[in-house]
């Protein structure tokens, strides 16, 4: 993951006068390895929006270089909302941010709070 380590160098250098206080949060995510291994994916395929385009509820996804698929639920809205997904085909399912194992079904469902963001990974 020397790339990765790289890549948070980076940011914390350049980006150190702006960000005097990093929160918990914040930190998570930068330093979230399966985060990391998304956005450094080798494929480097674009996300496309697969529904959603004329609402505040949004969902990607992105192939990934293994031939999994990632996943991105995007509530923009002022209240919670519930958003699914359902795959093609599924073997196995993980959400990212939690860093928990899905149940093993071709539907994916979760509560997004107003103006967040759930991340998938799937294979």
């Amino acid at each position: 993951m020397q790339h990765g380590s790289t890549k948070i160098a980076i940011y914390i250098i350049a980006y150190a006068g702006l960000c005097q206080v990093i929160t918990v949060i914040t930190l998570a995510l930068l330093t979230n390895e399966e985060l990391l291994d998304i956005t450094q994916d080798d494929l480097g395929a674009a996300a496309r929006l697969v529904s959603g385009s004329d609402g505040d509820v949004r969902v990607y996804e992105r192939d990934l270089a293994d031939g999994g698929l990632a996943v991105a639920f995007f509530n923009a809205s002022d209240e919670a909302a519930e958003i699914s997904y359902t795959a093609t085909t599924r073997m196995w399912g993980r959400d990212v941010l939690a860093q928990t194992d899905l149940d093993d079904d071709a539907q994916i469902r979760a509560v997004v709070p107003a103006h967040g963001t759930r991340i998938f990974r799937l294979l």
